[in-house]
Order: C-alpha cells, then structure tokens, then sequence
C-alpha cells in the first residue's frame, strides 16, 4: 500500500513543481530529481510517461504537457496549462477536507 501511495505523491510532486507560476522557476531536472528522490536522471521519464499515460484519454496526445528547453535546461509549461494545473491541485487539497490524500 506505501509503494502506490509513493507512487502517487511522486506523480503529485511533480505536477506541482510544473505548476510554477513564474516563467523564471521552470523546474530543471536535477531539481525534479532532487525533488521526487529518484536514484538516476532516467527515472524522471518513467514518472512524465505515467503522466502521459494518465492524460492520454483526455488529451488524445494533442500537446505535450511540459518540453524540455536545452537553452534554458528547464522543463518548460505553457502559461495557461500552470494555471489549469494550479486549479486542479486546489481542487485536489479541497476535496478531500478531513481525509488524508494518498500522496500523505
């Protein structure tokens, strides 16, 4: 049960470090590695090919949800994508007043 519930707060953290508000806090991969306490750089795809794989029946694969920046060495979100993530992590901590969210 702790493994899924792992699992789930490392695909949480993640979307949240996608959700920066500001152009300048784009989350680079070290940081994303630091962050989701993976062994090796490889991981973090295995954690953006969970989130494909999740958005896959929304987004029919249209648009990627982050890319990668070479000149910026960051993981780069568009504008509006940031805020609909934002609303749906605050929708997420809301929902769940008074119970404990699988990535506690």
């Amino acid at each position: 049960m702790w493994r899924r519930a792992a699992k789930a707060k490392a695909l949480h953290d993640l979307l949240e470090a996608l959700a920066y508000s500001k152009d300048a806090d784009a989350p680079e991969p070290a940081g994303l590695v630091r962050l989701l306490k993976l062994d090796d750089r490889r991981h973090l795809q295995r954690q953006f090919a969970a989130i494909r794989r999740l958005l896959r029946p929304v987004t029919n694969e249209a648009a990627p949800l982050a890319r990668y920046s070479r000149s910026r060495a960051a993981y780069i979100v568009h504008p509006a994508t940031r805020a609909s993530l934002r609303n749906v992590l605050a929708d997420l901590a809301r929902s769940g007043e008074g119970e404990e969210p699988p990535w506690a």
